[in-house]
């Protein structure tokens, strides 16, 4: 759905996936860091999001990325 927002916009020449040199904003995400006891090959998609979701908060934010490039999120 992301491309197809972006052949709307006719911007998929720079952004809609994570192909290199496009752009793209989006965060790296450790479960472990909400409860250690979660293990990503033991969930299910659904399981994920809901976890996510439900109990996800900073701790769980590994790095974040704004227009490809990686921002110093310790720095705030």
């Amino acid at each position: 759905s992301t491309l197809a927002g972006a052949k709307v916009l006719s911007m998929d020449e720079d952004i809609g996936n994570l192909e290199r040199g496009k752009f793209a904003d989006f965060s790296v995400m450790d479960i472990s860091g909400i409860d250690p006891k979660y293990r990503l090959g033991d969930m299910v998609t659904d399981e994920l999001a809901s976890l996510l979701m439900y109990r996800g908060d900073g701790r769980a934010i590994e790095s974040v990325y704004v227009a490809g490039q990686k921002l110093d999120v310790d720095a705030f």
